[in-house]
């Protein structure tokens, strides 16, 4: 009457979807792990420009001379990388204070910056100067 068909294994076609499947499953798998590792890598750079920028200023807090009013650029090593910053320096309107600017770019990629720092630096008061409500010389503490 009816013949009966034996099936011992998978079609062409559902195997050719299975292929597929898989195929779209690893590729959306590797794009997330490749967009994690520049992600990982962008923020580590981000990091150690940070570090650069934080630096130049804490130097220029350090140095007991007052920076000129200008803009002024120079270069940084860290973590195996050279590091290109540019810092501008401009009154504040407040005596005794100075407006630090700092962007900090790659050496592999000069163009952009990749991080920007404004800070604040104090202009040494001269002894004479000091208000005695503050408890006199600055050096008595």
């Amino acid at each position: 009457m009816y013949a009966r068909r034996l099936s011992h294994g998978f079609t062409l076609v559902e195997v050719m979807v299975a292929v597929v499947i898989v195929a779209v499953g690893m590729g959306a798998a590797i794009l997330a792990v490749n967009q994690n590792v520049y992600n990982a890598s962008y923020l580590r750079d981000k990091i150690m420009a940070s570090w650069v920028a934080e630096n130049r200023l804490t130097e220029l807090r350090l140095s007991g001379t007052t920076p000129k009013v200008e803009e002024t650029t120079g270069d940084a090593e860290m973590g195996d990388v050279r590091w290109l910053w540019r810092q501008k320096v401009s009154e504040t309107g407040v005596a005794n204070l100075l407006r630090v600017d700092i962007q900090v770019s790659s050496e592999l990629e000069p163009q952009g910056s990749l991080i920007s720092l404004s800070g604040f630096v104090g202009v040494p008061i001269p002894a004479s100067e000091v208000d005695s409500r503050w408890g006199g010389d600055p050096g008595e503490q």
